[in-house]
């Protein structure tokens, strides 16, 4: 082999395996980033974000502890409430709907329709994540 074709081959080899290093790093923190985010989303996480970022002794840790507990759980219920009055608005959407609309009308606004739900029907719908294994704590089938 030439210098020439050598040359070449290094210099191309050195571009992809940057790209390469380039986008498992760029995913590794959009990963990161994605993960924070949602975390802060969730009540349960809140409490060791704040002992992550306040680093206190022991005794102040028995205390935060049973105050952020606390917390925790009034705005895990408060979520689960307002998670719920969601829920339940698009479901009285859907039944207000369903009486005026054409059995085509129906099936486009199930495969299309809009919000959570749209979401929330395809999570329960999609197949078991490995053959033979249930998916997770749903009825099987579509929703009724």
């Amino acid at each position: 082999m030439s210098t020439k074709i050598k040359i070449t081959f290094i210099i191309i080899l050195t571009f992809v395996l940057g790209i390469i290093l380039g986008a498992m790093a760029s995913r590794a923190l959009l990963h990161n980033r994605i993960q924070k985010t949602f975390s802060m989303r969730n009540p349960v996480f809140i409490s060791k974000i704040y002992m992550n970022i306040i680093q206190p002794d022991e005794e102040q840790a028995k205390k935060i502890k049973k105050i952020l507990d606390a917390h925790v759980k009034l705005m895990t219920e408060m979520r689960m409430e307002f998670s719920n009055k969601i829920r339940l608005s698009w479901e009285s959407l859907e039944k207000e709907m369903e009486s005026i609309l054409t059995p085509e009308q129906k099936k486009r606004l199930e495969e299309n329709a809009p919000g959570p739900m749209r979401r929330f029907r395809n999570f329960r719908n999609r197949k078991a994540p490995f053959p033979g294994k249930p998916r997770r704590n749903f009825p099987p089938g579509p929703r009724k």
